[in-house]
């Protein structure tokens, strides 16, 4: 784990790691409104608030925001390795939190499919299954502590390593100082 001693190549990977916030806002929004099942993560649904009107203001704009930190930060070889890693390993957990989004709706087409007649006979409160909820709360969990663990590392200057994704980072980041 190397460490690099620039506060602003610190605080940029930081603020770079709240895109994985907002996708993970849809993941799990109704579980942490303040009627939610966790309260106590308000905050977390609060903190990217001022940037999701602007994230979500086309369709194309999160691919554009890709593009742009691919292009300008990662595949850049005259900023640090540091600052390069971590911008790739956000794009990547985006990623990771965009699958459990498509996991999430592929279950619900599913049970959708599955209890269609049922379900217009049920009342609304019990339409929604409590598997559908506790998959919602594990997953935006789980989404979380990574989000919060490689922010932690990022602000004190390591290399925070996921498993699986920050190998392929590292295979990202290497190819574009060496391959162009």
């Amino acid at each position: 784990m190397q460490q690099t001693s620039c506060q602003g190549d610190k605080a940029c990977t930081a603020v770079n790691k709240q895109i994985q916030d907002i996708n993970n806002l849809r993941l799990c929004m109704h579980q942490t409104q303040p009627r939610g099942r966790l309260p106590s993560t308000l905050l977390f649904y609060f903190l990217p608030g001022p940037t999701v009107g602007i994230y979500y203001s086309s369709q194309f704009t999160p691919l554009i925001v890709f593009f742009l930190l691919f292009l300008s930060i990662v595949k850049n070889t005259k900023l640090p390795h540091f600052v390069r890693f971590n911008c790739m390993q956000s794009i990547m957990l985006d990623i990771v939190v965009m699958l459990f989004n498509i996991l999430r709706s592929i279950m619900l087409d599913i049970v959708v499919m599955l209890f269609n007649i049922l379900r217009q006979y049920f009342p609304s409160e019990l339409r929604w299954s409590l598997v559908m909820s506790l998959f919602d709360m594990f997953s935006w969990s789980i989404c979380m502590s990574i989000i919060l663990y490689c922010v932690f590392f990022a602000l004190v200057g390591k290399y925070g390593d996921v498993p699986y994704v920050s190998e392929s980072v590292y295979i990202q980041v290497d190819a574009s100082e060496y391959g162009g």
